[in-house]
């Protein structure tokens, strides 16, 4: 018998395992009896695409297969619970709240810096993109008011909480106290499974929390635990798991300049939007000024910066800006040595020479520790709960953790620990059971029933095409 407070899931994308994600957990709500009300938001409340003919043609084929494979029937069926497909198809009229404008603005910022991949874009600059996004925020938010208000809801799936629309409901629901339960994949290699956080997932606590728990529970009832850890481990080593790994010479050419620690730079764009701007520490550059303030009280260690791999694909503003600070550095102080992101120089290799690596959220830090590096962190991390990094508060216990001896006990004790972050990376979530993954060399698609989840040829040919005209706008406002 289906439930009278309806479980309600909202899709804003239907990028392949998004949608896989979303049938999955909608037929796992039906089974168990829940009636479910699915609102198919898919480049709703917006008035430009980011891809404008490639977006609106996925949005219409995909949509035109589900009517035609009747989904919405297949998913019902044989289930106790009963669904509801709806798509926005009224006008909206609304009131602006000043609260709710305010945020908006702030979101509308953030989403200004994930699209651009910049960390401090300017307002100025960029007005119409941020009158955009604030505008889209705004009508997301309204239209699920108008659907969650006076009305039953037991609770709401989204996906991810990061990105504007999501947190537009996500405002919403806090604001209503309907609880939200976020699913997502902690891997990119998650092709077929997923997790659901019933907190925001990019809460540090929390997710070290998941990860521990998986990584303790795994260790105490399976003999494969190690081989597992190390599997994982040496898949980013080898870069199976990350292409720009691969890369890589083997070396690091730096063996005149020990000893030395490593700071390892992270995307600061991806942590100013998934929160993880430490208070203590401030943005990654004024981590690194500081650190370089500390280590210039010690004669005897050099650091070298790493540029991350992926600020070659940042904006140009932003390469510019890590570029400047790391040749900067590198002129004033002569103990310091700059890699661009460009540079192919071992990264595995500067970690096994070195005395030990400091990050800002990076994933490489826990790689050090399994590696029997001392790791310390300036800032947050989804690993920083976890006991596999040392994370100084203040001036005077960073330098203190730089120099002082870590016994073998510890050193062990922190790498057992970084193995439980891998084994749940390679085995945790939850397997798809009602969704079929299938990949051919050439492409990788979802099923359910005789639905198929893909992202068709034409759509390909449009994305190029409107690449292209994205890149010669761009270019001719550059020299305006």
């Amino acid at each position: 018998m289906s439930t009278p407070n309806p479980t309600r899931i909202f899709t804003f994308n239907f990028q392949n395992w998004q949608l896989a994600a979303s049938l999955e957990i909608i037929q796992k709500e039906l089974i168990i009896g829940n009636s479910v009300h699915w609102y198919d938001f898919a480049g709703e409340f917006r008035d430009k695409y980011e891809f404008p003919l490639a977006d609106r043609l996925h949005f219409f084929l995909v949509r035109f297969r589900m009517k035609k494979r009747k989904l919405s029937e297949k998913l019902s069926s044989n289930t106790p619970g009963s669904l509801i497909y709806l798509r926005n198809k009224e006008k909206l009229f609304f009131e602006i709240e000043h609260e709710v404008e305010k945020l908006a603005e702030e979101v509308a910022y953030l989403e200004l810096i994930s699209k651009l991949k910049e960390s401090e874009p300017s307002t100025a600059d960029n007005r119409g993109h941020l009158i955009e996004y604030k505008e889209s925020f705004l009508r997301t938010y309204y239209a699920t008011k108008k659907i969650l208000d006076n009305s039953s809801t037991s609770k709401v799936f989204l996906y991810n909480g990061r990105f504007l629309q999501e947190r537009a409901v996500w405002a919403v629901c806090s604001r209503l106290g309907i609880q939200v339960f976020f699913y997502e994949k902690c891997n990119t290699k998650w092709d077929d499974r997923y997790l659901i956080f019933d907190e925001p997932i990019h809460n540090p606590i929390y997710r070290s929390f998941i990860m521990e728990k998986f990584g303790n529970d795994y260790m105490k009832s399976n003999a494969d635990f190690p081989s597992i850890a190390k599997d994982w481990f040496a898949k980013r080593f080898s870069g199976e798991s990350q292409n720009f790994t691969r890369l890589q010479k083997k070396g690091s050419g730096l063996e005149e300049q020990k000893p030395y620690f490593v700071f390892f730079h992270s995307s600061e764009d991806e942590l100013i939007t998934t929160d993880l701007v430490s208070k203590n520490w401030g943005k990654q550059h004024n981590a690194l000024f500081k650190l370089v303030k500390n280590l210039s009280h010690f004669s005897n260690i050099r650091l070298i910066i790493r540029a991350h791999p992926n600020l070659a694909y940042k904006s140009v503003k932003e390469r510019g800006v890590w570029n400047k600070i790391g040749t900067d550095l590198e002129k004033q102080f002569e103990w310091i040595t700059f890699l661009p992101p460009e540079s192919s120089i071992d990264s595995y290799e500067l970690i096994l020479q070195s005395e030990g690596v400091i990050t800002v959220g990076s994933t490489i830090g826990v790689e050090a520790a399994f590696l029997g590096k001392k790791s310390i962190l300036l800032g947050r991390a989804f690993h920083e709960c976890m006991n596999i990094t040392l994370n100084p508060e203040n001036d005077d216990e960073l330098c203190e953790f730089l120099f002082e001896k870590t016994s073998q006990e510890i050193t062990n004790s922190r790498r057992v620990s970084s193995m439980k972050y891998a084994v749940f990376h390679a085995l945790g979530g939850n397997q798809f059971l009602h969704v079929r993954f299938s990949k051919t060399r050439n492409r990788s698609y979802y099923e359910f029933s005789d639905f198929k989840i893909f992202y068709p040829v034409i759509c390909s040919i449009a994305l190029r095409f409107d690449s292209a005209i994205k890149s010669m706008r761009n270019s001719f406002q550059s020299k305006k």
